[in-house]
């Protein structure tokens, strides 16, 4: 769901950059299809909901 002038914040627990990285990262078949993350699957998000440009992740 879109909702002009917000943003959606997401905090969890891992382990590594890594792990953030395999949990989060898109990636696409030999076609340019995506293939969504376990991320988009656990919260049933559609990539066509957002725009990847604008996904920013960082593990502290």
């Amino acid at each position: 769901m879109e909702k002009e002038g917000y943003v959606s914040l997401w905090i969890g627990n891992i382990k590594s950059d890594d792990e953030l990285m395999a949990y989060v990262e898109l990636e696409y078949t030999d076609d340019g299809d995506c293939i969504p993350s376990k991320f988009l699957k656990d919260f049933s998000i559609d990539i066509d909901d957002f725009d990847e440009d604008f996904i920013e992740r960082v593990c502290h």
